[in-house]
C-alpha cells in the first residue's frame, strides 16, 4: 500500500509535520495512540490543544503490563506488520527498537491430540479432509487473490478485491467454493473464526493475505506502553487524566465539551473537537448535530472482543519444545490460543506466555469469570497439554477488551456491504466541529495500530486546513 491518499501523503505529513495555517484552539477526546498522534501534529504546528483521557493512563488500546523484574505482557496491541509504514515512522521519531516476533513453529491440540500443523494432515487432525491446513487456505483463497496477481498496482486490486467480495460474509464465499463442511469446519476453527462467519469475508481475507500470524511480524523492545509515554512526553501539562467528556454543544464559532472531572462538571470551548474513542464509547457522549444517518452509522460499527490471559513461571520450560523464536498452539480447548511470545521476555530463566489469547464468541466463553479464575482455568488448559508447565507456574495477568468500559471491544469489524456503503462513508464525516478518529475510521487497516495513526492524521490536516468534510476514503 502507498502513502500517498488522493494526493493527501500522510506519511510526509508524519515526518515533517502540518502545514502552516491560522491557529486554532483543538480538544481531542482520549490519549490514545490516534489521540496522541493528532495532538503532537497539531501542538508542532503551533495549534493550541488539550486531552481529554478518561482512564489514568494514557495508550487506550496499547496497554502494557509491566512486571517489577522489568519483564511486561502486552494486553493490547503487540505485533506490527512490515508494510506499516505510518506506524514505523512513528517508531523511529520516538526512538523505539523494532525486533521481529516471530512465530516460527505452530502446533494444534485438537480432541487431545497434539501435533505440529504442517507435519499433518487435517483428517490426522479429525477432520474428514486429507489435504493439510496449508494446502486447504492456498486452494480456498486463490481464488479471491487472483485479482492482486491480474492487477499489479496494490492499490487498484484493493479496491477491485473490496468491491467484489464486499457483500460477501466469510460463510458465503466459503460456501461459493464448494467446499465440505467439514472443509469449513477446519477453516474456522484453525483460523479462529467460528464466531465470525458472518462477518465481512473482504476485511478477514486482507488479514490472511497479510498473514496476521505469520513470522514477519514485529514488537517493539522496549514495549507498546514506552511508546505511547514517550509520545505524550512533549504533551505534558495538556493532557487532564480522569476526565470524562459527557457532551459537546456547538454554536456557530465554537463547540462547547461538558467533561466531568472528580465529579465536578467542567465546560471547555474549542474551534474543533477531534473524538478518537471508538463508535461503542461515543454512543455514551451527547453530540449536537449528529442527524440520523451519522446515528446509525456509528450504532451498525460492531466493535469486536478479543481477550489475554497471561501466565508467568520461574522457567521458561517451552524452550525445549517450541525453541527461542516464538510459536503458538491453536487447541479446541476454550483458551483456543496459546502464544509463546518473545516480546517481554527479559533476561533470566524466568517467562511467560500468552496462555489464551481469543476473539468474539471465543473470547466470551470467560468473560463471566473473574480474572482470577481465568488464569486458573486457562493453567489448567495449557497443563492439560504441557503437563510440565504446572511445575514452573507463578501468577497471571489477564483483560478482556470487550469487559473494558473505555474500549468496549478490541476494535472494529466491518458486516457485509459496510466497506464500499454509504456506512462507511458517513462513519468517517465530521458533525459540525466534532471529528472522528481511530482504527475504525479506516478500512485498510483496521484493528492495527496503522490505522488509528492514518485517521488521525487525515482528521488534523482536514482540519487545520478548514475542510468541512473528510475527501478521502483511505
Amino acid at each position: 500500500m502507498t502513502s500517498s491518499i488522493d494526493g493527501l501523503n500522510t506519511v510526509e505529513i508524519l515526518r515533517k509535520g502540518l502545514p502552516a495555517s491560522s491557529k486554532q484552539d483543538v480538544i481531542i477526546v482520549g490519549a490514545g495512540i490516534a489521540g496522541l498522534t493528532a495532538a503532537n501534529l497539531l501542538k508542532d504546528a503551533g495549534h493550541y490543544v488539550r486531552i481529554f483521557e478518561s482512564q489514568q493512563r494514557n495508550g487506550g488500546r496499547l496497554y502494557t503490563h509491566f512486571y517489577p523484574d522489568g519483564r511486561y505482557a502486552e494486553l493490547g496491541g503487540m505485533r506490527y506488520a512490515p508494510g506499516h509504514i505510518h506506524a514505523h515512522t512513528l517508531f523511529k521519531q520516538y526512538g523505539m527498537t523494532v525486533l521481529p516476533f516471530p512465530l516460527s513453529y505452530k502446533e494444534v491440540n485438537l480432541n487431545g491430540r497434539t501435533s505440529e500443523i504442517n507435519s499433518v494432515t487435517l483428517r490426522d487432525m479429525g477432520f474428514d479432509v486429507e489435504q493439510s491446513f496449508s494446502e486447504l487456505m492456498e486452494k480456498t483463497m486463490a481464488p479471491a487473490f487472483k485479482v492482486f496477481d491480474d492487477i499489479k498496482d496494490e492499490d487498484e486490486a484493493y479496491y477491485a478485491f473490496i468491491n467484489q467480495y464486499d457483500g460477501y460474509s466469510i460463510r458465503d464465499y466459503l460456501v461459493e467454493q464448494n467446499l465440505t463442511d467439514s472443509e469449513i469446519a477446519a477453516i474456522a476453527l484453525l483460523n479462529n473464526i467460528e464466531g465470525r462467519m458472518a462477518f465481512n469475508f473482504a476485511e478477514w481475507a486482507m488479514y490472511v493475505r497479510e498473514d496476521a500470524f505469520g513470522s514477519k511480524l514485529t514488537y517493539l523492545k522496549e514495549s507498546a506502553g514506552t511508546l505511547c509515554d514517550r509520545m505524550a512526553e512533549p504533551l505534558s501539562g495538556l493532557i487532564q487524566y480522569g476526565a470524562r467528556v459527557t457532551e459537546v454543544k456547538q454554536t456557530i464559532s465554537k463547540a462547547e465539551v461538558s467533561v466531568l472531572i472528580g465529579g465536578k462538571e467542567h465546560t471547555y470551548k474549542a474551534d474543533a473537537v477531534v473524538m478518537t474513542p471508538p463508535p461503542i464509547v461515543l454512543r455514551h457522549i451527547k453530540i449536537e448535530g449528529m442527524d440520523g444517518p451519522k446515528r446509525e452509522a456509528v450504532r451498525s460499527a460492531y466493535a469486536g472482543r478479543a481477550a489475554k490471559v497471561f501466565l508467568q513461571f520461574s522457567k521458561q520450560w517451552w524452550e525445549d519444545r517450541i525453541g527461542t523464536n516464538g510459536g503458538m498452539c491453536i487447541t479446541d480447548l476454550p483458551s483456543r490460543n496459546i502464544v509463546f511470545t518473545v516480546a517481554g521476555q527479559g533476561s533470566g530463566e524466568r517467562g511467560q506466555i500468552i496462555g489464551s489469547y481469543t476473539w468474539e464468541a471465543d473470547a466470551m466463553v470467560m468473560a463471566s469469570l473473574s480474572p482470577e479464575e481465568r488464569i486458573l482455568r486457562v493453567l489448567d488448559d495449557v497443563v492439560s497439554i504441557y503437563p510440565e508447565a504446572h511445575q514452573y507456574f507463578e501468577g497471571g495477568v489477564a483483560h478482556d477488551w470487550g469487559n473494558d468500559q473505555h474500549a468496549g471491544g478490541v476494535g472494529g469489524l466491518f458486516q457485509p456491504h459496510q466497506m464500499t456503503s454509504k456506512h462507511y462513508q458517513r462513519l468517517l464525516q465530521p458533525v459540525g466541529r466534532v471529528w472522528f478518529a481511530g482504527e475504525t475510521y479506516d478500512r485498510k487497516h483496521r484493528r492495527w495500530i496503522e490505522s488509528a495513526i492514518r485517521s488521525a492524521v487525515k482528521n488534523v490536516y482536514a482540519i487545520t486546513q478548514s475542510y468541512e468534510e473528510i475527501p478521502w476514503l483511505d
